[in-house]
């Protein structure tokens, strides 16, 4: 049970008088409140912003070269995103503000909740659909790759669940990640930023190698066998 003093408490920020029991999981309420006692700070102290896609006509084209690729919350977790739409360049009004940048924090927002992607190595200057929260981090505030270390973590998952709304499809809006709150260690973070990095880098390294071996092997079936027994010998 929930007393009604906890539900319509003091606090006037929008969105934070909630009726379903979802908003008051005690794991999560007990979890935010040892970790803003033990010096932790709200999301929105360390953040430039949080973003979400004011795209919502859209126009579509076939070929890559003239769009911008787009990608929604199901593919945050697939090295190779399959189903990639293109936005047209030339059609689409304001679509260079809608690209992410290296070092955000990608969240699913619509549907399956919680799905994270860091930008690094993948999909700088890609778009997001409206089912993907863009976290800006200040660099002055929060290393990046610790800010998604953290919300790919146990202590932020079960508070992005815990802020979800809606009966059939969840959602989450903006303004909800502002008050997650998250424990910051003495070198904000820079350590686990690090390992983070290293981490997108062999991902990255290893889907290079893999573009590299797919493509040898496309040359040697153009080639035939006998161009390429030529280059490489017989034993290949």
């Amino acid at each position: 049970m929930v007393p009604s003093t906890n539900v319509l408490s003091t606090e006037n920020r929008f969105g934070s008088i909630r009726l379903d029991a979802t908003y008051y999981d005690p794991v999560a309420a007990k979890l935010r409140q040892l970790i803003l006692e033990s010096g932790g700070v709200e999301l929105a102290s360390v953040l430039r912003g949080v973003r979400n896609s004011r795209l919502r006509k859209r126009i579509y084209v076939d070929d890559p070269s003239a769009g911008v690729p787009m990608i929604g919350g199901k593919q945050l977790v697939q090295v190779r995103p399959t189903d990639v739409s293109y936005l047209s360049r030339v059609l689409t009004r304001g679509v260079e503000a809608e690209t992410v940048q290296s070092g955000w924090t990608l969240v699913s927002c619509g549907g399956t909740l919680g799905r994270t992607l860091f930008v690094h190595r993948n999909f700088e200057g890609w778009a997001v659909s409206q089912h993907v929260m863009r976290l800006i981090p200040n660099e002055s505030g929060i290393w990046p790759g610790f800010l998604y270390a953290f919300m790919a973590s146990p202590f932020g998952q079960v508070q992005i669940a815990q802020r979800s709304y809606g009966s059939v499809i969840p959602e989450l809006r903006d303004f909800q990640f502002n008050s997650i709150a998250i424990s910051l260690p003495a070198d904000r973070g820079k350590s686990i930023h690090g390992t983070v990095i290293r981490a997108f880098d062999c991902r990255a390294d290893a889907r290079d190698l893999e573009d590299e071996a797919i493509r040898l092997f496309e040359t040697v079936i153009e080639e035939g066998k006998e161009a390429t027994e030529q280059k490489w010998g017989r034993e290949y």
